[in-house]
């Protein structure tokens, strides 16, 4: 998995989505950005998007999994290796 630096700040790593479930807590943490959903349907990881990212950064994270065919869940193990 190649990771590259994004946003202004350093030491900051893009790791794509790997999950449905990411990829669905970013899109909300997205909407909520923009204005077109309430923060209160922040919660859990969305929430953290909400708080750790900008919108640029929402914005990449999504056109990056769009068609991609995501697993439910991400499994323990590769949990791990993703640190």
């Amino acid at each position: 998995m190649t990771t590259k630096s994004c946003g202004k700040k350093k030491g900051r790593k893009h790791t794509p989505y790997t999950s449905e479930a990411q990829t669905t807590a970013g899109n909300i943490a997205f909407a909520v950005k923009k204005g077109k959903l309430p923060k209160s349907k922040l919660q859990g990881a969305s929430k953290e998007m909400y708080k750790g990212m900008t919108l640029k950064e929402l914005k990449s994270h999504s056109r990056e999994a769009k068609g991609k065919n995501l697993p439910q869940r991400v499994h323990k193990s590769l949990k791990k290796r993703l640190g």
